[in-house]
């Protein structure tokens, strides 16, 4: 007995989720514990208002490479000038209509949409730094190049608090943004480095990076179906403002940064594995057992999750924010719920842009536009019964995504016969 439990810890240490898993839980807790200090250190309004900035610079800079990420994924593709200029000319197009919506949509001042439109151009430039790096496995350095804003967030909110809330939320946002430019960067020149040591080593020939036409076919395709699965996990900070209010807001940033964060932390750290090893499992066999070993350290993850964030987050929001936000066990209930079926889409997603073909990720993005809808739909109806209805309202949205996700999926488990690339896209 004892012999198999050490094994199992074995196989769980040396697993790359599971390192991954810790290194995004440390970022994670950076981020929650950036918002918690910044919470502290705002009023709620600020709070409310730097919360729903965040929202819009993540969305931006996972939408900035219109796809990019995704065929460096699923192909090799050369870390050179001709993919630098792509992404930047998409990164500047998201940003510049982003940030003019935001000026129409939101009460922004013309500082914070300055930093808007810089922090989503870094934030694209280092999502596709990023995923150079995991394609080629190498998940620690993809992290500190994707995540490391997390860490940033800290670092910006201590500022705050020391300085006793100077300059309200343009603060925190400006540390984020030159820290992501930072990032983006120190990416970018050690792609060089890896190309120049890809070159000396005979690496494969990249035809679809020299082939302007194949490369926006493939990357837009892409964006489509993966675009939504971006736009869903900020839905409700894009509502809530709009139909509630700046400080419900800011009640849900602190939900999000106790209570749903863990999940969070838990469903990148398996869709950021996943998607490449299972891309190049040789058989439906290796496909079953990394499936298996990925649902298991789900259910545990969430378990673990659960049981602290029940017995946790209402005794930090009580000590450390001295009673400033309240949340009431329905609404931790909800921020739990939210949390597991999100982590079902993460893996849904992972399986399904691993493995689908043309038709599986064209029905799957099909059915993501319409969770998409559906979301915004339930979130606006929900809001009737405040900040809880908007989380339910999103979380069966995204439920029915998950499923249409996993179902395209099953059969790409069944029999022994060799992958091959017949069912990929």
């Amino acid at each position: 007995m004892t012999e198999r439990v050490i094994s199992v810890v074995r196989k769980l240490v040396g697993s790359p989720s599971v390192r991954v898993a810790a290194l995004f839980a440390a970022f994670g807790v950076g981020f929650a514990g950036g918002n918690l200090l910044l919470a502290r250190a705002l009023t709620q309004e600020e709070y409310g208002l730097v919360s729903l900035w965040l929202a819009l610079y993540y969305l931006g800079g996972a939408l900035a490479p219109w796809g990019a990420d995704g065929v460096v994924n699923r192909r090799y593709v050369r870390p050179n000038r001709l993919l630098l200029r792509r992404v930047l000319f998409s990164s500047l197009v998201t940003a510049a209509v982003l940030t003019g919506g935001a000026a129409i949509a939101y009460p922004f001042t013309p500082g914070l949409l300055g930093l808007l439109f810089l922090a989503i151009v870094a934030g694209g430039l280092a999502v596709v730094a990023a995923a150079q790096f995991q394609a080629r496995q190498r998940f620690i350095t993809a992290m500190m190049v994707w995540q490391g804003s997390n860490l940033l967030l800290v670092l910006a909110a201590i500022l705050s608090l020391a300085l006793g809330g100077w300059g309200g939320g343009s603060l925190p946002v400006a540390v984020v943004t030159l820290g992501t430019a930072t990032l983006a960067t120190a990416g970018w020149l050690r792609l060089r480095r890896v190309a120049a040591e890809e070159a000396g080593a005979g690496a494969a020939a990249d035809p679809l990076n020299d082939d302007t036409v194949s490369w926006w076919r493939e990357s837009l395709s892409y964006f489509l179906g993966a675009s939504t699965n971006d736009l869903l996990p900020q839905v409700e900070r894009l509502v809530i403002p709009r139909v509630l209010s700046l400080v419900d807001l800011a009640t849900f940033g602190v939900l999000a940064a106790l209570v749903i964060a863990p999940y969070r932390m838990l469903q990148s750290g398996i869709g950021f594995t996943l998607f490449p090893r299972m891309s190049q499992a040789e058989t439906r066999r290796d496909r079953r057992r990394l499936l298996v070993e990925e649902v298991r350290l789900m259910l545990v993850g969430a378990v673990v999750a659960l049981v602290a964030v029940w017995y946790l987050a209402p005794l930090v929001t009580r000590v450390f924010l001295a009673d400033k936000y309240e949340l009431m066990p329905s609404l931790v209930l909800a921020g739990i719920a939210t949390g597991v079926v999100k982590m079902l889409s993460s893996l849904g997603r992972a399986l399904i842009f691993a493995l689908g073909t043309p038709r599986d990720l064209a029905v799957y993005g099909a059915a993501s536009w319409v969770a998409l809808a559906g979301a915004g739909a339930g979130a606006w109806y929900g809001a009737r019964w405040g900040v809880e209805g908007v989380i339910y309202g999103t979380a069966a949205a995204v439920l029915l995504q998950a499923l249409a996700a996993l179902g395209l999926s099953v059969r790409h488990f069944t029999g022994n016969r060799p992958t091959g690339d017949s069912n990929r896209a």
